[in-house]
């Protein structure tokens, strides 16, 4: 009984031993599997991190264009406001200007009208003077003769 019972026990043994060994088999199929993603993990981190390295520094360099670049960017802004901000001013003041000019034009044709009407007035005078000088200068020339002409008419004419 007792060598029954020690069959019995060595192949429950050999039976439990082959289950753990097909265990043990697969676990450590199990264990190369993940220690080579261990190592495929770990190269291409290393990987990452040579790149990492060799980027930083033209990263550091693009920031830095970056950063140029937005205060450049900036200034160019304020100085296009400030362009604006005189252009619209010379505008205003060009408005200005040429309102007063034209203010100023009107008022000198008023008074050019203004002296034009006055030198006519004055020469219109000037005129009916000298013709009624002319005119009285010319009886005075005829005045003398013109009781002779008056009787020679009378003559002629009765």
């Amino acid at each position: 009984m007792e060598a029954d019972k020690s069959g019995r026990e060595a192949r429950e043994a050999k039976a439990e031993l082959a289950t753990k060994d097909k265990l043990l088999t697969a676990t450590d199929r199990e264990l190369k599997s993940l220690q080579a993603k261990h190592n495929d993990v770990s190269t291409r981190a290393n990987n990452a991190e040579a790149e990492l390295k060799t980027l930083r520094p033209d990263f550091a360099k693009l920031k830095d264009k970056f950063d140029d670049a937005k205060r450049n960017l900036e200034d160019e802004t304020l100085k296009r406001i400030d362009l604006q901000n005189q252009l619209m001013s010379l505008e205003e003041n060009l408005k200005f200007e040429n309102q007063m000019l034209e203010k100023q034009l009107n008022e000198t044709r008023v008074r050019k009208q203004m002296e034009i009407s006055e030198l006519d007035g004055r020469l219109a005078q000037d005129y009916e003077r000298k013709l009624e000088e002319s005119i009285a200068v010319s009886i005075s020339a005829v005045y003398p003769f013109l009781d002779f002409i008056i009787l020679a008419y009378k003559h002629a004419v009765f």
